[in-house]
């Protein structure tokens, strides 16, 4: 997994470099389409958009599910299950999809981000306390089938690159961005291993699809996965 993280990676920052050297003095901000369109033409500029689509749709609702299941596992005596909270929450996430100024979502996103922060520390912390023999009974591969699995995992992982180029577009120095985005994309990948090693090592075959679903019934648990769902929600 941590080999595919790094080859993803890897792909899709010099894919956003090639992008960068279509760019001219001419103001004018580049897509991803764009460069699809100057390799393959029309075509090619069609299935990069599609890609991108089907690629953030599936996403967002992965995200929805990860909302429905974790509101209903906190609050299962009040709310209903978790299909109605993401058919209730749908509608208010299309909404927030049509801001397009990221700059007006700053003050949110960084109290996401201190809450991201506590979350995963919470979760790793209750991960090392499960931990008692880290090997034992734990296969580090689980056959050729587990392959397609990880590398979608791996992919999932990226999904919000598209996101890439108007970040950038709203740097006040567009020329550090490359190093920022490098920094970005080592510390999300040793996040990222660090996170699901710790998971595995401590639940084993029952850690389940949503990690936070792990945790125990306690109010700890419940603040990560009510923050969890702010992060998801807003960011």
């Amino acid at each position: 997994l941590l080999s595919l993280l790094v080859s993803i990676s890897i792909l899709k920052v010099d894919c956003r470099d090639k992008l960068q050297e279509e760019e001219t003095d001419e103001p004018k901000n580049y897509t991803y389409g764009d460069l699809g369109e100057k390799c393959f033409g029309t075509i090619g500029r069609c299935l990069t958009e599609i890609l991108i689509l089907v690629s953030q749709a599936g996403g967002s609702v992965a995200y929805l599910v990860f909302i429905g299941e974790n509101l209903h596992s906190v609050f299962s005596q009040l709310m209903s299950p978790a299909g109605f909270i993401f058919a209730v929450f749908l509608p208010v996430q299309i909404a927030l999809s049509f801001i397009l100024s990221l700059s007006s979502l700053s003050p949110f996103s960084i109290f996401a981000d201190v809450c991201n922060v506590l979350a995963v520390a919470i979760v790793i912390r209750k991960d090392l306390q499960l931990i008692d023999h880290p090997f034992a009974n734990r296969s580090a591969f689980n056959g050729v089938l587990a392959i397609p699995y990880a590398f979608g995992v791996a992919v999932f992982c990226f999904e919000g690159f598209s996101m890439i180029l108007a970040l950038e577009s709203s740097m006040a120095e567009r020329r550090k961005f490359r190093w920022v985005l490098s920094q970005a994309v080592v510390g999300i990948i040793v996040l990222y291993v660090c996170f699901g090693v710790c998971g595995y090592l401590a639940y084993g075959e029952a850690t389940r699809d949503i990690i936070t679903l792990n945790l125990p019934n306690s109010w700890s648990s419940a603040a990560v996965k009510v923050s969890a769902v702010y992060i998801i929600y807003i960011v």
